[in-house]
């Protein structure tokens, strides 16, 4: 890998990680995918395709089973009050008390399985279930049922586990699917559940939906028993950066993933692991505010119709168990389906789009789709509620269930993949707060919805239900979303503020910063005699590599940007540059880098961008494609204090001169000229705070001689820009 006399350079094509790619992720051994994976066989992020399928499929299948618990009895209220002597409402509160305790039982469960990994808390917590599931089924009075249904609103520990399974075996850009898959099971499972409990508690009695539900958590637990192997897997830092070809994956690797053991023995289990790690996430408004509104979604798309359908159907539509559970049980479950199929393939079809154009992937990439479910939402509720208050027919009210079932899922899988995204190391941590507020917000339905709904009608319920959900509750999200398109553009325009730090790096003082600026002039003025390149459009990077430069610098930058380029390697010639580098730059020294546009570009340039001095490189790169890398305005406070500086300096200028050294312009004013007026130019300085300086830029600027040089500089360059 070197440079040849007589011969020309290697030219190395580095592939990066682009998400638009359509190859299987699991052939691009050489790509940087995100995270990097280990050369471990048993990493999850290196296994087959098909094995990560199936533990996807395991894991969202006793999600499921949470819900079908859950939710199953809901079309059998009438019936199971009837018999144990209590109010269809009251019947009501042993599916709220399951859902609160499903909010607060991760707590638990989270902890441990960072200890000792996903496998022995899921194969514990679904033993678990199907003991109190059977328990539920034989109580004999309503407080026995209260007290089983406790015990198993404790156990669906999945619900919190399964956005960390994903991240353990998926990369970013599968993540939006496979987490597509988990939450359209998770929210189906309470939609199956009354089309599964509607025939079973009218033909075969309330108690077998319950008895139903245990024969499915004991058949899930022998099935993960044999087939779920551990996901939870600490990888090597420093090994994850390197690359290598996929490992292969064999039936020991296997074998070995089903053993329990101490998953992380390095780390100790201390009370406070169980509750601080989640109300820490609590103050991120990268998780809380997603939290909050699909919470407050889920709440009113979901678990309303949950626990007050079967009272409000009965009564208004004079419904059986049967009709109940089919009709509700249906509507959403259509609907979520439906929209989950939207949900996925919008999600990934956004990143990688966004992709294309901005390089490095950034969460709030995947906000661009919550848009359909925040419009769908209120739409179904407010169809159910008006059409509900008309009592016309069943078809309006289940049709608004239906569309907001839709919505809901969108939302669903993006608020979860969003929040992930942002703390992927505290995945399970992002699902247990989510767990924790949707549950905690939804279980308040049965205690107040049918009699809010009796006292001020069906369609103002609902109006204020969807005012709650799609408009306080969207507000965060909107300073999200806007957050972060601000900050991309102050980091696009910061170009001056973030110019220079020294080699040892500490910020410059204004010296340095006039002597740097100066410096960069050079180089840019060089750059501006070539065609310069649109700042997002794709391009074809070139770095020129010399051993035993500063080159590294640059290979490390292009490699955090995840850019794709072309290395040309030379070696030195008595440990001089060779001279074949100043046919690329009349500095003939390392690092260069070459910019020109892409093959399919509408618009090439005529001549690559040549750009010489690592420091002026790095800039380049960062505004044009990694504006996150940019420092964020670390000049300000030092800048203010020179501008303030200069204009008490102005102010006592000698026999009350106009320029700096007294009342003729020296050399002193010509030296400052560029860096005052580029800072005038960017707004650094105004004429309310500094009057006296902007005053002086415009007499430079008037005199003469200054105008005949911009002059010169338009017609050879055909404009002037400071920078």
């Amino acid at each position: 890998m070197g440079y040849e006399k007589d011969a020309a350079p290697v030219s190395h094509q580095i592939e990066a990680y682009p998400a638009a790619s359509n190859e299987n992720p699991e052939d691009l051994a050489g790509q940087h995918l995100l995270p990097a994976p280990s050369n471990d066989p048993k990493d999850p992020l290196n296994w087959p395709m098909a094995l990560k399928i199936l533990v996807l499929i395991q894991v969202s299948l006793l999600s499921s089973l949470g819900g079908i618990n859950t939710a199953m009895i809901n079309p059998a209220y009438v019936p199971m009050a009837k018999e144990l002597h209590i109010s269809t409402i009251r019947a009501s509160y042993q599916t709220t008390v399951c859902i609160a305790l499903a909010g607060v039982a991760p707590f638990l469960w989270v902890p441990l399985s960072n200890k000792y990994g996903r496998r022995p808390v899921l194969l514990g917590t679904t033993l678990l279930a199907f003991v109190s599931i059977l328990g539920s089924a034989y109580a004999k009075t309503f407080n026995q049922l209260i007290a089983a249904r406790v015990l198993n609103g404790l156990f669906p520990a999945v619900f919190a586990l399964g956005p960390a399974v994903v991240v353990d075996m998926f990369f970013v850009h599968q993540r939006g699917r496979a987490m597509g898959v988990f939450t359209v099971t998770t929210v189906n499972g309470s939609h199956i559940a009354p089309l599964l409990g509607g025939p079973i508690g009218q033909y075969l009695g309330w108690r077998w939906c319950f008895k139903f539900g245990a024969i499915c958590d004991g058949v899930m637990f022998f099935i993960v028993l044999f087939c779920l192997p551990e996901t939870l897997y600490v990888r090597p830092e420093a090994e994850s950066q390197q690359h290598h070809p996929k490992p292969k994956y064999s039936k020991i690797a296997f074998l070995d993933g089903l053993k329990i053991r101490d998953r992380t023995p390095d780390t100790p289990l201390r009370w406070n692991h169980f509750v601080l790690p989640v109300f820490r996430l609590a103050g991120k408004s990268r998780v809380v505010y997603p939290a909050l509104y699909y919470a407050t979604q889920y709440g009113f798309a979901s678990i309303l119709p949950a626990v007050t359908v079967a009272s409000i159907f009965s009564k208004e539509f004079k419904w059986d168990t049967l009709q109940i559970g089919l009709g509700y049980g249906g509507a959403l479950t259509i609907g979520g389906s439906l929209g989950e199929l939207a949900a996925g393939l919008v999600l990934d079809s956004i990143v990688k789009a966004k992709m294309r154009k901005t390089v490095r992937f950034q969460p709030e990439i995947r906000l661009q789709a919550i848009w359909h479910g925040e419009i769908l939402v209120p739409a179904g509720l407010l169809i159910y509620g008006f059409t509900m208050q008309d009592k016309t027919s069943w078809v309006g009210p289940l049709m608004g269930m239906g569309i907001a079932a839709f919505g809901l899922q969108v939302i669903t899988t993006t608020c979860y993949t969003y929040a992930t995204d942002c703390h992927r190391e505290q995945s399970n941590d992002v699902a247990q707060l989510f767990n924790f507020i949707r549950q905690t917000f939804g279980f308040t339905f049965a205690f107040y919805a049918v009699d809010l709904c009796d006292t001020i009608g069906y369609q103002f319920t609902f109006l204020l239900f969807a005012i709650l959900g799609s408009v306080l509750a969207f507000i965060p999200i909107l300073g999200l979303i806007g957050r972060a398109k601000r900050q991309l553009r102050e980091r696009k325009s910061g170009v001056v503020e973030r110019v220079a730090r020294g080699p040892d790096g500490h910020t410059l003082d204004y010296k340095s910063y006039v002597k740097r600026t100066a410096s960069l002039r050079f180089h840019f003025t060089y750059s501006l005699n070539q065609e310069a390149m649109k700042p997002e459009q794709k391009a074809k990077i070139t770095l020129y590599w010399l051993e035993k430069s500063r080159s590294q610098r640059i290979l490390w930058l292009l490699e955090e940007l995840h850019l794709t380029y072309a290395l040309k390697t030379y070696k030195r010639q008595n440990m001089l540059a060779p001279p074949e580098l100043r046919s690329v730059h009349p500095l003939g020294k390392s690092p260069l880098v070459s910019v020109e546009s892409a093959d399919d570009d509408a618009t090439p340039t005529k001549k690559p961008l040549v750009l010489a001095e690592s420091g002026f490189i790095v800039e380049y790169l960062i505004d044009h494609f990694g504006p996150w890398l940019a420092p964020e305005r670390f000049l300000t406070p030092n800048l203010k204090a020179q501008f303030d500086f200069l204009e008490s300096q102005l102010a006592t200028s000698p026999d009350e001169g106009e320029f700096l050294c007294g009342a003729d312009l020296t050399g002193a004013d010509i030296m400052m000229s560029f860096p005052l007026a580029a800072a005038k130019s960017k707004g650094l300085f105004t004429e309310k705070e500094h009057p006296k300086l902007c005053a002086y830029v415009d007499r430079l600027e008037a005199r003469d001689g200054y105008k005949k040089a911009v002059q010169k500089i338009v017609d050879v360059e055909g404009s002037y820009e400071m920078l």
